[in-house]
């Protein structure tokens, strides 16, 4: 995928630097979705340079300069990078709603697969366990 700020990104990439990654599937106009990111937003700070979240849009309406867009409502969530959704990526992941998170540990390994929104506490859990 290609983020907000231009830069192409593959799942890869993060695995070649044993870094754990939340790959988040989400819409802008999705209210769960901004109920995951304002209580991620309270702790993420912390956890930043140690686990990585791509956020990608399933809704294919939704281009960069609307995720840029979106990205300012959340100022604690720069780190959190962008992206468009593609067909294939969508298809791959079997992706049929928001809120959908695919959480990959150091090692590559796939660890949680679910959806729904989280709540403070859920997402400090989780972000606590992966930057062991």
């Amino acid at each position: 995928v290609v983020t907000t700020e231009g830069k192409a990104v593959r799942l890869s990439d993060f695995i070649e630097k044993k870094k754990p990654v939340i790959v988040y599937f989400m819409a802008t106009w999705c209210p769960y979705c901004a109920q995951d990111y304002t209580a991620l937003s309270k702790v993420y700070k912390n956890y930043e340079d140690k686990v990585t979240i791509l956020s990608i849009s399933l809704d294919l309406n939704e281009d960069l300069n609307i995720l840029r867009e979106y990205k300012k409502r959340y100022p604690e969530l720069q780190k959190v990078m962008f992206a468009a959704g593609q067909t294939e990526i969508l298809a791959n992941y079997r992706i049929t709603k928001t809120t959908t998170k695919y959480v990959v540990g150091k090692d590559g390994k796939i660890i949680y697969i679910g959806s729904g929104a989280f709540n403070e506490q859920l997402w400090r859990t989780l972000l606590e366990e992966l930057s062991k």
